[in-house]
């Protein structure tokens, strides 16, 4: 039995994920908001390393795993700051990506850069490539 896994597997569950928050909003709105659902341990908004700016996004975790299910019941789709935010569970989206294929209207712009880029030599997988000498010059002299 590992208790430090299953305490890491609590803290899943008891935390939830805000996204499409508003750059402005701050840990005060926050904290105003989801302590309605239940007792809060910590709310944390990311920032960029370089800028200082907020990242657009909120880790709050509960003292109750009952309390971030109400949470994720009630305001999911709340609007915060004039932006409907996301809230789920982080344990929910552990080791998941979800998967969203390329729009179409995206596509033929997608096809004329790789084609610019591979007329050009400068695709990614260029420098990977395995470039070979040109054959050495026969010297006439001889």
């Amino acid at each position: 039995m590992c208790v430090e896994s299953d305490f890491a597997n609590d803290k899943d569950r008891r935390t939830v994920y805000v996204g499409n928050l508003n750059f402005q909003t701050n840990e005060a709105k926050l904290e105003g908001i989801f302590k309605n659902y239940g007792v809060l341990k910590e709310v944390r908004l990311p920032r960029f390393h370089d800028s200082g700016l907020r990242r657009g996004f909120a880790m709050i975790e509960f003292a109750h795993h009952s309390a971030a299910t109400r949470a994720l019941e009630a305001a999911d789709g709340l609007r915060i700051d004039g932006r409907n935010v996301v809230v789920q569970l982080v344990s929910d989206n552990k080791g998941t990506k979800e998967f969203r294929p390329v729009p179409e209207k995206l596509l033929p712009k997608i096809a004329e850069r790789s084609a610019i880029l591979k007329a050009l030599d400068l695709d990614k997988h260029a420098s990977k490539r395995r470039r070979t000498a040109p054959p050495p010059k026969a010297d006439d002299d001889e």
